[in-house]
């Protein structure tokens, strides 16, 4: 796949990384208040040097997926890495459409491995998901 333009690649990353400003409330009310934030904040990415966007997004994506669990997950269910990734930021809170934003996928993507998820632990609704997955969780 190509990755496109290096002008293309910095506004990828400058939305990327806004995504992750929308998710915090006080972030997200600060936009609301000035309606072109969205376009400084481009700019502000753009000084940036690339290596320290880069680091920036590994720390943010770091953050947000558990990485204790996953194994745990994996080994318990016969989940894929990406699957425990998924099931434990379900567990975290997250919902499906943040998840997509945070694994940089699309909702699509993240319902086929919901289902998926749910087929390998033998549930069909998410509180039942989500006991499941804190009982396996919890025992480690």
């Amino acid at each position: 796949m190509d990755a496109g333009t290096p002008t293309q690649m910095k506004q990828a990353q400058a939305d990327q990384l806004f995504q992750y400003v929308l998710r915090e409330r006080p972030l997200r009310d600060y936009c609301k208040l000035y309606p072109d934030f969205q376009a400084r904040f481009g700019v502000i990415v753009d000084a940036l040097p690339d290596q320290v966007i880069r680091d920036m997004l590994n720390a943010l994506e770091n953050a947000e997926i558990p990485q204790s669990g996953t194994e745990h997950l994996a080994a318990a269910f016969a989940l894929t890495e990406t699957e425990s990734a998924v099931a434990l930021l379900l567990l975290a809170g997250h919902d499906l459409a943040d998840i997509a934003g945070i694994r940089q996928v699309s909702r699509n993507t993240v319902r086929n491995q919901m289902q998926s998820i749910y087929d390998k632990t033998a549930t069909r609704h998410q509180p039942e998901l989500i006991r499941r997955l804190h009982d396996v969780v919890d025992q480690k």
